[in-house]
This record gives structure tokens, C-alpha cells and sequence, in this order.
């Protein structure tokens, strides 16, 4: 098992919920680190409602690239034309 595996399984298993500082610090990880991936493990069982999951959030972010190619700006902020086929 990986280590953010472990990490999240170790804090989800906890009974009661340690600090996220405390699991941190026997794992030897930053703890915005295991916060980041509880959170994430959170999104992904769908126990959050305020964020994506990382299947949305992948998906979402490749629709962004492709507006940005799209409608690209100059550094003054006006848009300009762009002769690229098939968009």
C-alpha cells in the first residue's frame, strides 16, 4: 500500500479522529499534504458536496485548456483573432 493510501486509511480508521498534525508526524508527511489527500479521498467517496471529484475536476480542467486555446488574450487583456482550422 502507498503511502497516501496508508495515510488516509490510517485517519479514516481512527477512532476518534486524530489531528491531521499528529497523523503527519508519525508518517513523516507534511500535513497540508494529508489534508490535501483526505479531502481528495473524501471527494472521490462523494462525501463532500462542495468540490469535484478527480474524474470531474480532470475533465473540467481539459474543457478550460481548450477555451483557453480557443480565446486567447494579449497581456492587455484584448482578445485576438486567431487563424486556426477546425475551431
Amino acid at each position: 500500500m502507498e503511502t497516501i493510501e496508508r495515510a488516509v486509511k490510517m485517519y479514516r480508521t481512527a477512532d476518534p479522529k486524530p489531528l491531521i498534525q499528529e497523523v503527519a508526524d508519525d508518517l513523516d508527511v507534511h500535513p497540508e499534504a494529508l489534508r490535501g489527500w483526505i479531502r481528495q479521498d473524501e471527494e472521490d467517496r462523494r462525501e463532500r458536496e462542495d468540490q469535484l471529484i478527480a474524474v470531474e475536476h480532470a475533465e473540467s480542467a481539459g474543457r478550460g485548456a481548450s477555451r483557453h486555446v480557443a480565446g486567447q488574450h494579449s497581456a492587455g487583456g484584448a482578445r485576438q483573432g486567431l487563424d486556426v482550422p477546425g475551431i
